[in-house]
């Protein structure tokens, strides 16, 4: 456990010492931000409204449908948690 903190101690102070190494740090984190906001965005609204269309096709709209609609967007919480 003593040599964990301490690498991530030495990788934390070789990474502030070069401007470059932030830079390039700050890449892959930027990149990962964006796709979570779009992902998150189209997964959310596009995919949710797509799932209610196709259960209120193959289901009533009363308390059932409800029920599985919300298990979808359980569901979609999860997926979303994983993939990103």
């Amino acid at each position: 456990m003593k040599n964990i903190i301490k690498s991530v101690g030495l990788g934390t102070s070789f990474i502030l010492k070069d401007k470059w190494n932030i830079l390039l740090s700050l890449a892959p984190v930027s990149i990962g931000i964006v796709l979570f906001i779009f992902l998150g965005k189209w997964m959310w609204n596009d995919v949710s409204a797509w799932g209610q269309q196709y259960i209120n096709q193959w289901l009533t709209d009363g308390s059932f449908g409800t029920i599985a609609y919300y298990v979808m967007k359980g569901l979609l919480i999860v997926l979303f948690y994983f993939v990103v």
